[in-house]
């Protein structure tokens, strides 16, 4: 008898017993899944995101170095939202401020993120290094020189950087010596071998540039990525010849590596130079280019847009595809305004959403009101629109807003832009003061000259244009008249070599301050020593004209008087001339 037969016991059912064994494993992975998720859950996660933002960036940077500025913007606030503090994102978005914008400022910014975080490197550094130069940093750059190993200052990176800095401090001749020394350090490297013939075209003398020219074509004809650069090089060169722009252009057809971006700037200077073969070759491009997405020919649509050939280029695009694509969005609104058809444009912005920024489209409708309503209150309110919603941003849209104002004659407006871009950009801030001077120039507007004027001496106190723009206005106009005067009367005791070299003589200056105070005798004295008051601006000009009336020389004073534009004048100056018109 079996044995659990006599002891009366009984097993379980077979299927039973498999079913608890099967239970019991799915327990254990599934508590082992669970312990595993609950330690390596995140770093699984990390891991992905990471794979994923790189990739993104990856493709961002593919953008910009192919000028999609817009897309590579879409892409990377994407990657930023997921990721801001990736090395690669960040590296990206200063390419991109570099780029797009012109903007190594904010540039800087995001590559000192980089260089931060443990994935920073040297070429990060270098990097930082040559943005730093771009906005006249020098002493950072030379601390990041300095803080290179020896063996790295004297390789060709270090001295690359050292060349540099020895330019941007005004040492070109040994910046050049350091520049070829670093190339020479790799007399094999066909890149260096290329910028030293470059160097040797631009300085070398008349008889020695042909062998220059003639290395850089060498180069040229090679076909790897360095001839690319030679190409490239030949293209922008304000010498080439109509034969040479020929084999240029067989040269990029021919190159395995070439970009559609390369390609079209050589066609570019082939139809310059070539005008009876430019039809043709326009032709030949649209039926290369016929039946591709606008996205994957935008090389050649912003190419037909620099030739002018804006109807072509409504055709090949059907309006309803340009939605899809940033940057051949605003190539398509370009062609539009360009060939005046503002009603289309404007459907085309109202009806469907524009994969621009607000601000963007704020701007286009400000150009569409200007051209379609009978005023400028629509066009004023969008562009008021575009810099309330940009007052910080981008400076490039802030720029178009700006020349926008300026063209419709809404030149508070275009101050107003033109301010905000030096806020935004401080190494432009003076050249933005100087164009805010010119626009409240045009609109007579005294107390916002002065202003300017007050801000570009707090910029730069030394400089002697801004000191006697701020006297001279102040003593035409009649305000400030003590701090003018002491000021002026304080250049009496001035060396002569520190004489003001500014459009405004100082003779001119006292002769003013004299006439404020009430001592004739003194603007007759002062008056005579202004030499040759012809060659001074309009508004001077009235001012020497009425002094010489005031100083009893009435002839010279009318024929001064008499060639002074007196629409260009302001107020204050027309004052003066009416003097010798009495």
């Amino acid at each position: 008898m079996d044995k659990h037969e006599s002891s009366g016991e009984q097993g379980p059912p077979h299927g039973l017993g498999l079913g608890l064994n099967l239970l019991t494993a799915v327990a254990v992975v599934i508590i082992s899944l669970t312990v595993f998720i609950a330690f390596k859950g995140r770093d699984l996660y990390n891991a992905y995101r990471d794979h994923r933002v790189a990739k993104q960036a990856a493709e961002a940077m593919e953008l910009v170095k192919s000028e999609r500025y817009e897309a590579a913007s879409s892409v990377l606030q994407l990657a930023l939202r997921t990721a801001p503090e990736h090395p690669a994102v960040n590296r990206t978005v200063a390419e991109l401020f570099v780029k797009a914008h012109n903007d190594p400022q904010t540039a800087i910014s995001f590559l000192r993120r980089v260089i931060n975080s443990k994935e920073g490197k040297d070429a990060d550094r270098l990097r930082l290094a040559d943005l730093l130069l771009q906005t006249g940093d020098l002493s950072e750059a030379r601390k990041i020189f300095a803080a290179l190993p020896a063996t790295e200052q004297t390789g060709r990176s270090g001295l690359e950087l050292l060349a540099g800095i020895k330019r941007a401090s005004g040492e070109v001749t040994e910046a050049d010596a350091i520049l070829r020394r670093a190339l020479l350090l790799e007399p094999d490297d066909i890149d260096a071998q290329l910028q030293l013939a470059i160097m040797d075209e631009a300085q070398a003398l008349d008889h020695a540039k042909a062998g220059a020219s003639e290395a850089i074509w060498a180069i040229a004809r090679r076909n790897d990525e360095v001839s690319l650069k030679a190409i490239s090089f030949l293209a922008r060169s304000k010498t080439l010849s109509t034969t040479q722009s020929k084999e240029l252009r067989q040269l990029i057809d021919q190159h395995p590596k070439a970009s559609e971006r390369e390609r079209y700037e050589v066609l570019r200077v082939f139809s310059r130079l070539n005008p009876l073969e430019r039809d043709a070759v326009i032709q030949r491009e649209i039926a290369r280019n016929a039946g591709r997405t606008p996205d994957a020919i935008f090389d050649f649509l912003r190419w037909l847009g620099t030739e002018g050939e804006y109807e072509r280029l409504l055709k090949i695009i059907p309006a309803e595809t340009v939605i899809r694509d940033p940057d051949v969005y605003l190539i398509y609104v370009d062609a539009l305004s360009a060939a005046e058809r503002w009603k289309e444009l404007l459907s085309l912005v109202k009806t469907r959403k524009p994969p621009v920024t607000p601000t963007t489209v704020h701007i286009i409708l400000a150009q569409c009101y200007a051209k379609l309503q009978p005023n400028m209150a629509a066009a004023r309110r969008e562009l008021q629109e575009a810099f309330a919603l940009n007052s910080r941003g981008e400076v490039p849209l802030l720029l178009r807003a700006a020349g926008l104002a300026e063209s419709l004659n809404l030149l508070d407006l275009a101050v107003q832009g033109y301010t905000l871009v030096g806020e935004a950009r401080p190494v432009m801030r003076l050249q933005m003061l100087e164009k805010v001077f010119e626009l409240q120039q045009r609109d007579k507007d005294v107390a916002g000259l002065i202003e300017t004027v007050r801000r570009q001496h707090d910029l730069r106190p030394r400089n002697q244009l801004f000191i006697d723009r701020l006297n001279y206005l102040r003593l035409v106009a009649g305000i400030e008249l003590e701090a003018a005067f002491d000021e002026v009367i304080g250049f009496e005791n001035k060396p002569a070599e520190s004489v003001s070299t500014s459009s405004i003589p100082l003779p001119l200056l006292r002769a003013l301050a004299a006439w404020r105070f009430g001592d004739v005798e003194r603007v007759k004295k002062e008056v005579s020593e202004v030499a040759d008051p012809s060659n001074l601006p309009a508004g001077p000009r009235a001012v020497v004209a009425g002094l010489y009336a005031i100083a009893g020389r009435d002839v010279e004073s009318f024929r001064i008087a008499e060639k002074v534009p007196e629409p260009l004048l302001l107020d204050s100056e027309r004052h003066f001339l009416q003097f010798s018109m009495r």
